[in-house]
């Protein structure tokens, strides 16, 4: 037997902008709020309410933010730094609407200073991104790891797909910066979905494009040389189900699998 123990690494709370992704998922956790239904109908109380802040979150929203709150930061002896990059491009459009919560992070500017910072303190940063424009400014920023596929959330509508498709000079500059993606792509299934008579169900056809998509995706890392780790974004579960799924689609062999489940 081989002795071993195990290893984890904590970011201690992710870095966004106000009312940015992952506001809604630890906000009403910190009220108390367990049940789904009640997102919608408490939707001004948990605007209002910051329990978390400073702790599960931070809303870095400038320059100045990043400066103020740093030093409160590192007290907290992050072992990683997590930064949300979600639809950049339009950073400006979704910051100053006060309406929407989640769905939103950092700008640019402010995720090129965090990284900036965090490398002064030997800190590495992974970057929660959803698009090719985020996973651009990911790369362009110098981020260690990119904690999705780019588009694990996309819906399988090919009319959308051109918003997650990489050029071939993104990928080049991941493979130059020695760049980590964690695949988590077992949990795009969830997005597989249409809309009928006012409500979403679930599409094999979409499921069938997300997969063609993911599939490609992975041997475009592969044919580049850039690290692939294997992650499921799934809290109170093992890796099962994503190795299972990598497998089951044909995304990685059982060799890329065994060597990813130990990168990293």
């Amino acid at each position: 037997m081989i002795a071993s123990k195990l290893q984890v690494r904590y970011s201690n709370g992710g870095i966004t902008c106000t009312l940015g992704h992952p506001y809604t998922i630890y906000e009403p956790l910190a009220m108390g709020i367990f049940i789904g239904t009640e997102l919608k109908k408490r939707k001004d109380e948990i605007r209002d309410s910051r329990l978390a802040e400073n702790d599960a979150y931070w809303f870095f929203d400038n320059i100045k933010d990043v400066d103020n709150k740093w030093n409160n930061l590192l007290k907290t002896k992050p072992d990683v730094i997590k930064i949300m990059l979600l639809f950049s491009n339009r950073y400006d459009s979704l910051h100053k609407n006060k309406n929407k919560l989640g769905g939103k992070g950092l700008s640019p500017e402010v995720a090129k200073y965090v990284v900036k910072k965090a490398k002064a303190n030997n800190l590495r940063v992974f970057a929660h991104i959803e698009t090719a424009f985020d996973f651009k400014v990911a790369v362009n920023i110098g981020v260690n790891v990119v904690a999705h596929l780019p588009g694990y959330s996309w819906n399988g509508d090919f009319e959308t797909l051109r918003n997650y498709t990489l050029s071939n000079q993104d990928l080049l500059k991941a493979k130059e910066n020695n760049l980590s993606i964690i695949t988590t792509a077992s949990i795009s299934k969830k997005f597989a979905n249409i809309r009928v008579d006012n409500q979403l169900q679930f599409s094999q056809e979409r499921f069938s494009n997300i997969i063609k998509h993911q599939k490609k995706l992975i041997e475009r890392f592969i044919n580049y040389d850039i690290n692939l780790s294997i992650g499921s974004d799934v809290y109170g579960k093992t890796l099962f189900e994503e190795v299972n799924y990598l497998h089951k689609y044909k995304m990685l062999n059982n060799l890329q699998i065994i060597n990813n489940m130990s990168s990293m």
